[in-house]
């Protein structure tokens, strides 16, 4: 009986060493660690939430009670179908992007890919992991990140399917994956032309007669998917998107949406130096990667089937933000490790070191892994965590109830509709801050309507008004006055989920939440004797007034208008800001002796805090909690 060491195969070390980064990065940021929600999420989980509530699909908080287009809904009825199964919100939004990783790392483990093709495919889905301004569409609500995996999946089944003498199953699945990429979001509709240029292809390789009887199963994919969001969706409400996708700019394409598109470059600088030598020829970086991904037999048909969307974005996509962005990273990392890979093979095996070759390559994969740890590696050791995760937008609402109790009238902007705590719901944005003119108008007589008046700083300076009134100059002019708030520590002036609550009545009692990322929740009402501050001023942004920032435990501003700006100039265009700080009262007073408010005080507050675990705030709101009525 022989025997002897097994050695192992590097190549398939590489593979899963390689593979298994990508699962471990996609599952720590999916399941594992918070997330920051920002206002596109706050705001999106609207459709979700009257899904789950009521069986249909609308978007109310932002004014379209009986449909859901200002994206397609597709993605967002996944999410609610999740739910509605059981799973909670915090995972059910990013399980489809996750199964969609899994799926392309299985298309790519078998089938009649090479070596360094295989590697290749499978290094670009690492892109977010690497140019750190993606990470968050990981983890956001928004569909880009499960666009551009759909997109990239069916891609690879549709070359899949061809190298496999034009594999009948293949080509239906790619089909319908790509058409899935084309029904979760606008700009994704030339997705579809992907799937056509594989037709074109077939007849180029097959004569008409035999594309015909493999073609059929490419329609048959996109019909699947297709039809139903075609009758359902597309046709009923024709018009309506008709007038989203022009609001967004897609008529007016050409220089406008290039010039956009080279401004986004200019971002990704700020975690991904290394694009400064890719940009240096001038070309846009889809190209690079399409360019080199054509440079191989095994990747020709997927780098044309792909060109359609990433030319209809660089072109026709003026309003890009970085999620636009993740299929062409995608197809730069997979074209640069390809080449990568190919190179190394190539010269290996022409000096006849077959084992080496494979070696050479999984040394190369472990420097990649190595450094995409490391990068991550302080994000990760800090926020990680085995135990269940939960939406910060349901402490924030169950914090605002306990403020305001189980029957307020809130009014306030979009992103404010769940955290601000209301049972009902008023967006104020067409009556006060859209409004051309508001001369004469009685605004505490409005204001007294509702039991609460919610805001917070994403485009809190937003006015296209004369007088350019907003909330947060009616707290600064003293029209409003404070009634509680709800800070976070996730972001600082990042995040929205802090947010203030204002009152016509001046004689309301303060009190709020902060929620400092552990178990418990403090909850702060007034105290003379009180051991924190709640301290909110009038401050000159481009003076120095960071000190502020730094020194206390939570913090956040609501940006005034400027007069001497256009009407609806925000945010990053503002001059002043309402800086509204918690903090120990010991800092505080050496604080103001350091460095005093520039301009005027508005409250301050000495406050006591008692802790409350979050569950009971979320137990609670789970049982008292009814489904919000949206004022029209």
């Amino acid at each position: 009986m022989k025997t002897g060491r097994l050695v192992p195969d590097p190549e398939k070390a590489a593979f899963w060493l390689l593979a298994g980064f990508l699962v471990f990065m996609s599952a720590v940021l999916a399941f594992f660690t918070p997330r920051t929600e920002m206002l596109d999420e706050i705001s999106l989980f609207n459709p979700v939430y009257t899904f789950v509530q009521t069986g249909k699909m609308t978007y109310p908080a932002h004014g379209f009670f009986n449909s859901m287009v200002p994206h397609p809904p597709t993605h967002y009825l996944i999410i609610g179908l999740l739910i509605r199964l059981g799973i909670p919100y915090f995972y059910a939004l990013t399980l489809p992007s996750f199964l969609l990783v899994l799926g392309i790392i299985a298309m790519l483990r078998r089938g009649p890919f090479s070596f360094p093709t295989r590697l290749g495919l499978l290094a670009g889905l690492a892109a977010p992991f690497f140019v750190g301004v993606f990470v968050i569409n990981v983890q956001s609500l928004r569909p880009d990140y499960t666009l551009a995996l759909a997109w990239y999946a069916g891609l690879i089944a549709l070359e899949r399917g061809r190298l496999q003498g034009w594999h009948k199953g293949w080509l239906l699945g790619g089909s319908m994956l790509m058409t899935l990429a084309a029904s979760l979001h606008y700009f994704a509709f030339p997705a579809l032309a992907g799937a056509g240029i594989y037709l074109l292809w077939a007849w180029k390789e097959l004569g008409w007669r035999e594309t015909l009887r493999r073609g059929k199963f490419v329609v048959a994919g996109g019909l699947l998917v297709g039809l139903p969001f075609l009758l359902g969706f597309v046709l009923p409400n024709f018009r309506e998107i008709l007038g989203q996708v022009l609001s967004k700019g897609a008529a007016e394409g050409g220089g406008r949406s290039v010039a956009a598109h080279w401004n986004m470059y200019e971002m990704f600088h700020i975690t991904f130096p290394a694009i400064d030598e890719l940009l240096l020829p001038g070309i846009p970086l889809f190209l690079i990667g399409m360019g080199l991904l054509a440079l191989s037999a095994q990747t020709r048909a997927l780098a044309l089937g792909g060109t359609p969307l990433l030319l209809f974005i660089f072109f026709f996509a003026p309003l890009k933000s970085a999620g636009y962005f993740l299929p062409e990273m995608f197809v730069l990392f997979a074209g640069i490790w390809l080449m990568v890979f190919s190179i190394i093979d190539g010269l290996a095996r022409k000096r006849g070191w077959v084992k080496t070759a494979g070696w050479m390559s999984f040394f190369v994969v472990f420097v990649l892994v190595t450094n995409g740890i490391s990068d991550n590696a302080t994000a990760l050791k800090r926020e990680f965590s085995w135990k269940a995760r939960t939406s910060e937008m349901d402490l924030a609402r169950a914090c605002t109830r306990q403020i305001l109790g189980n029957e307020a009238k809130v009014a306030g902007k979009l992103g404010l509709w769940y955290i601000g705590g209301g049972a009902v719901w008023h967006d104020l944005t067409a009556e006060f801050l859209v409004r051309e003119d508001l001369a004469g108008w009685e605004e505490k007589e409005y204001f007294a309507r509702f039991d609460a008046i919610a805001e917070h700083n994403a485009r809190s300076n937003y006015s296209l008004s004369r007088q350019q009134k907003t909330i947060s100059s009616c707290y600064a002019d003293g029209t409003l006055h404070l009634r509680g708030f709800y800070a976070t520590h996730n972001g600082f002036t990042d995040s929205d989920l802090s947010a203030l609550l204002f009152s016509a009545n001046s004689d309301s009692l303060v009190e709020g939440f902060a929620f400092p990322g552990q178990d418990e929740v403090l909850h702060l009402a007034p105290d003379p004797q009180g051991s924190m501050v709640f301290y909110s001023f009038v401050a000159d942004l481009d003076q120095d007034w960071q000190e502020w920032r730094r020194e206390a435990a939570f913090y956040n501003v609501l940006f005034l208008p400027d007069p001497a700006q256009e009407p609806g100039q925000e945010d990053f265009q503002a001059r002043e800001a309402v800086v509204w700080v918690i903090m120990d009262k010991e800092k505080f007073n050496a604080l103001v002796q350091k460095s005093p408010p520039i301009n005027s005080t508005l409250d301050l507050i000495f406050l006591k805090s008692e802790k409350i675990f979050q569950n009971d705030l979320l137990q609670e709101l789970k049982v008292s909690d009814r489904t919000i009525i949206f004022e029209r």
